[in-house]
């Protein structure tokens, strides 16, 4: 899928305007408001198949729309480990990177926790200056039997595959991604509505120690492709952002 600077998904504002990102502020933990909303807490750990390390993120401060992007290579297979949690006893039941439904692996009967496996494959490297952005759409089915979705624009930046016996840009610099965790909410007392509100302000949490293990991850089929819209930086002019 290639993509135009500026450009977004066609239906990019009426997703914006159905989810109405809160003003709340992220937790780790879900807990219930005040003012009568269930929160559910997602965590995600991206771990690249091929080395089992965890891929890297930038702190890019206030120059683009997130101060922190994913560093991710072009065409790599990544493994992510989703949990969810809350007060509504909340089951994972899908999830979508880039347009394109990923199959999940559950780790138990629960099925709050699960693996699954995404190429960012049919993207092109990202223009110095600018960034790009994943949607991510993560749906839940709570204790009351209804199902509930939240998408997240992921703000990263690719960088082309590595040449034979080299590394990639995206391994090279930046800190080990722990987990991204992401909060959706909705209200008990209004009427139902299967878009859940995604709080757009995420949390990375550092990798104390950048080795991971995929020896305990299943193995999944790999993904055809994924989708990705690009935007460009707030400074038009910006070439110190290279990295």
């Amino acid at each position: 899928r290639t993509h135009n600077p500026g450009a977004r998904p066609s239906n990019y504002f009426l997703v914006q305007q159905e989810t109405n990102h809160t003003q709340a502020s992220c937790h780790m933990a879900s807990r219930r408001s005040t003012h009568g909303d269930t929160k559910t807490s997602v965590a995600i750990s991206i771990l690249s198949k091929e080395t089992g390390l965890p891929v890297n993120f930038k702190h890019d401060g206030a120059r683009f729309a997130q101060p922190q992007t994913l560093k991710i290579t072009e065409g790599e297979t990544y493994v992510l480990g989703i949990a969810v949690s809350g007060d509504a006893s909340p089951q994972l039941v899908g999830i979508e990177v880039g347009y394109t439904r990923l199959k999940l692996e559950y780790s138990g009967a629960r099925k709050h926790e699960a693996t699954a496996a995404w190429t960012a494959d049919c993207v092109r490297p990202t223009r110095d200056g600018h960034r790009d952005e994943v949607l991510v759409a993560v749906t839940i089915r709570t204790s009351d039997g209804a199902s509930r979705s939240a998408i997240f624009p992921l703000q990263v930046k690719v960088y082309a595959a590595s040449r034979h016996g080299t590394v990639s840009r995206a391994h090279a610099s930046g800190e080990p991604l722990g987990k991204l965790h992401l909060q959706m909410e909705w209200e008990d007392a209004g009427p139902y509505s299967p878009i859940a509100r995604a709080d757009a302000r995420f949390k990375f949490s550092r990798r104390s120690s950048s080795r991971a293990s995929t020896e305990s991850l299943p193995g999944m089929p790999i993904p055809a492709s994924a989708g990705i819209s690009s935007r460009p930086g707030r400074q038009a002019n910006d070439v110190a952002s290279a990295a």
